[in-house]
């Protein structure tokens, strides 16, 4: 999955570009799935950079109903908006 942006000002004869993309990336083997997201941005008054947002592996157990995911992750079901970790959850 990706998405991507660009724009392109023109303002007092100076011109900005700017390019941002997120791309995810994964693969599944067996009973498990691992996933890392992208985040690159570039620009005429910027440097470029890419930086991971999230990389983690997930198993479901579904003898016990049970999902392990560890890794870069985002913390589920929380009541605040925070960044993403490293850790486990369950």
């Amino acid at each position: 999955n990706y998405s991507m942006f660009g724009t392109h000002n023109h303002y007092d004869d100076e011109n900005a570009d700017r390019f941002q993309s997120t791309f995810e990336m994964g693969f599944n083997a067996g009973d498990w799935i691992v996933r890392s997201t992208q985040f690159i941005s570039d620009g005429s008054d910027q440097d470029f950079e890419v930086d991971s947002l999230y990389t983690y592996a997930q198993r479901t157990f579904t003898d016990y109903g049970v999902m392990v995911q560890g890794g870069q992750i985002n913390i589920a079901n929380s009541r605040f908006s925070i960044p993403g970790i490293y850790g486990v959850q369950m």
